[in-house]
């Protein structure tokens, strides 16, 4: 009977303990079956934790790739744009820089001719070393002018009159103080004459060769005042060969057969038909001279680095 007893209050906890919420353990006392009861409670309570936890595990499990793929995704998504922009923007630059514009294309037309001459005027001015230095006055009178004027202001309608009364109070000078002015004047002949030579050594042989050519180019080129165009003076270049009429005209000069007296003209047109008059034996002396004279000017030029071009030379040969 107790066994019985013992199996119904057995069966009583079971369901008792299945009905309690949250697994929790009934507490039976004064039984038999009370040590067998408690351990199938807390049997199911662990089986209940442990579905839990493996619960818990299983959904952390499966969120943690899903978020690492979702920023994985994320980046690359990122990056992509990144570089969709990074393109279009270089895309945008290498459009931009493209010249499409008229005003672009009218930067690359080929310069007028009327340029291509401003330019080529300007280069040989700078070629042409227009940087002597400035010229004292070498006159007497133009050095009584400054005298009197320099620190003076003169208007453009005094001018005239100015000039006029400083040419009568010239005139009227003694001659000791015209003196006072002509030896003035001589001073300053030989500072210009000192100042320019030092301005000339400064400069070297091919540099004023070069400013020579330039200023006669400025003059038959683009017709330059011949007094702007006055060519460089250097001792160091090469004297130019002598023609066999040059010699001649120079020789009827220096024997004193020319009569200082006659124009210059009429006296220049009387050795020119002596020239020409002259017999091909007679020439000949003065044509030997002149090809001598030419082959020093080539020499001296050799020295230098220099050489004759075909025509120049041809030229020089024939009036030789």
């Amino acid at each position: 009977m107790a066994s019985s007893l013992g199996l119904a209050a057995t069966r009583q906890l079971v369901a008792t303990a299945r009905a309690v919420s949250s697994g929790r353990t009934a507490i039976v006392r004064n039984f038999a079956g009370f040590g067998f009861v408690r351990t199938y409670a807390a049997a199911a309570a662990t089986t209940k934790r442990t579905a839990a936890s493996a619960a818990k595990k299983t959904s952390a499990s499966a969120k943690k790739p899903a978020a690492k793929k979702t920023t994985a995704a994320a980046k690359k998504t990122s990056a992509t744009k990144a570089k969709a922009k990074a393109g279009t923007k270089t895309k945008t630059v290498k459009a931009k820089a493209k010249p499409t514009t008229a005003a672009t294309k009218k930067k690359k037309a080929a310069p007028t001719e009327e340029v291509l001459l401003k330019r080529q005027r300007l280069e040989l001015k700078k070629a042409g070393l227009f940087t002597e230095p400035k010229q004292l006055a070498e006159n007497p009178w133009p050095v009584f002018v400054t005298e009197k004027t320099t620190g003076k202001s003169i208007s453009l309608e005094d001018n005239k009159s100015r000039m006029n009364l400083l040419s009568a109070e010239y005139k009227a000078l003694s001659p000791s103080q015209k003196q006072h002015y002509e030896q003035q004047a001589e001073k300053n002949k030989a500072t210009n004459a000192a100042n320019y030579k030092a301005w000339v050594n400064s400069l070297s042989v091919d540099e004023v060769r070069t400013a020579n050519n330039a200023r006669k180019l400025l003059k038959s080129k683009f017709q330059y005042p011949t007094k702007q165009l006055k060519l460089i003076h250097d001792d160091r270049q090469p004297k130019r060969p002598l023609t066999a009429f040059i010699l001649f005209t120079k020789e009827k000069w220096n024997s004193g057969a020319v009569d200082p007296s006659k124009p210059l003209l009429e006296t220049t047109r009387g050795i020119a038909d002596e020239w020409k008059s002259l017999s091909p034996e007679a020439r000949k002396p003065y044509l030997d001279l002149a090809v001598s004279d030419l082959q020093r000017y080539e020499k001296d030029i050799g020295q230098l680095g220099w050489t004759m071009r075909a025509p120049q030379k041809e030229r020089a040969s024939a009036r030789a």
